[in-house]
């Protein structure tokens, strides 16, 4: 692990529903009063993955933790499972037990650990002030479908999820986890628009967990009508005149407080730059 800052180590967190032991990258911020950064590994990642918001989050002075929450998407007790969910908040409440007067917490994932960003919202039992998910994986039978049609390795994946029962994956999907909005959470989706065609996830995950809660708040004049998602998919959607994320343009800003949904000139990706404007915006809200 020679690629790791003495600053960051490697912990061992006791699982609070079995006997394993999860692995965690964590720092600890050097002055008081910082706030908790919770980064996510990718589908296929692990906690020696190597993250791109790391040597920001070094140059910020921000205590964080970046969980193995059953590593790789490979095997039954991975992939948004239950399990996944225990490290998740055993890996949140170990960082908060071992630093000092916390300003606020913030949850950030892309792709897989997009997914996970937003299963943890529905299922956490820790007070998190903001959720952010890039690209986020929110439908694992839509998952699979898109990728036996384009042939990608994940429906594999998903297969030994699943433990080759394919009924079993709704249960691990955000987007049919019973609605439970945190109170007083900022959540933040954000979807590059070529994603689906370029990368591996459609924008549409994105779009139908916004609409999911948009739903659950009784907001049906918010959510993303069906005109506008097949404008998105097909790519013919004009950019939002004079507005960007970083140097990107956007195609959809959606935003009703504390939600946000934003599809912008891009794939499956996370703007990182941006991620980190944006975490210090969110710190620095009363």
């Amino acid at each position: 692990m020679s690629f790791y800052e003495d600053e960051f180590q490697v912990v061992e967190i006791p699982s609070s529903i079995d006997t394993s032991v999860q692995k965690a990258i964590f720092r600890k911020a050097k002055n008081n009063g910082q706030p908790l950064i919770v980064s996510f590994h990718t589908w296929g990642g692990d906690y020696a993955q190597n993250d791109p918001l790391r040597d920001k989050i070094s140059d910020e002075d921000w205590n964080y933790i970046f969980p193995d929450f059953r590593g790789p998407n490979k095997q039954s007790k991975s992939c948004m499972s239950e399990l996944v969910v225990a490290d998740v908040e055993d890996a949140i409440n170990f960082a908060l037990s071992n630093i000092d007067d916390v300003k606020k917490v913030v949850l950030i994932g892309r792709s897989g650990g997009g997914g996970v960003v937003l299963k943890s919202y529905l299922n956490l039992d820790v007070k998190i002030d903001a959720f952010i998910a890039w690209c986020p994986v929110t439908d694992l039978e839509s998952f699979y479908y898109h990728s036996l049609c384009v042939g990608d390795e994940y429906s594999s994946d998903i297969i030994s999820c699943v433990n080759n029962d394919l009924s079993l994956m709704n249960a691990r999907s955000p987007i049919h986890d019973k609605t439970n909005v945190p109170v007083n959470s900022l959540l933040e989706i954000y979807a590059g628009i070529h994603d689906g065609c370029t990368g591996p996830v459609s924008i549409t995950h994105s779009v139908d967990f916004y609409n999911k809660i948009m739903r659950y708040m009784n907001w049906e004049h918010e959510v993303v009508q069906d005109d506008v998602i097949i404008k998105l998919l097909a790519r013919s959607i004009p950019a939002i005149s004079g507005y960007e994320i970083g140097d990107r343009k956007v195609y959809l800003l959606k935003e009703r407080y504390p939600f946000s949904l934003t599809v912008f000139d891009g794939g499956h990706e996370m703007l990182v730059d941006y991620s980190i404007e944006r975490i210090k915006k969110i710190i620095s809200a009363h």
